[in-house]
């Protein structure tokens, strides 16, 4: 895990997660179908893991771009697993996707970290402690 500065952090982060414009529409239909894809792997892998629906909950807010985001709320999901899983719905789609994870369970202090191209990325400036992935 490369945990880095707030700052290096928004600067990779921004740039995976904006909105591409222009894009022809049967390039944006291919993006939605991968979006839905990497949707529905990553309900199944990581559902392996949260044993409620209030332990995890992914977002299927989407725009033009080969971005997701997804949310931890309970400490069954706070282990090395959850990045393996998320690492391993990203491989069944053709392209690179960003996968941005909020970690906000009473047990563990807030964070939030991202995958892509396996490999994952952590805000230092946020409390949790992130060895608990590793």
């Amino acid at each position: 895990m490369n945990i880095i500065s707030r700052k290096k952090y928004y600067s990779i982060y921004t740039e995976l997660a904006k909105a591409k414009s222009n894009v022809p529409i049967a390039e944006e239909e291919v993006i939605k179908s991968e979006f839905d894809q990497l949707s529905n792997l990553l309900q199944i892998n990581l559902g392996k893991l949260g044993e409620e629906e209030e332990d995890f909950m992914i977002s299927y807010d989407w725009n033009v771009c080969r971005h997701h985001s997804l949310g931890i709320y309970s400490g069954c999901m706070y282990c090395p697993e959850l990045i393996k899983m998320i690492h391993m719905s990203c491989l069944g789609t053709l392209k690179d996707w960003c996968v941005a994870v909020a970690c906000e369970s009473d047990e563990f202090e807030d964070g939030a970290f991202f995958c892509y191209r396996g490999e994952t990325f952590a805000n230092k400036n946020l409390e949790l402690d992130y060895s608990i992935f590793i």
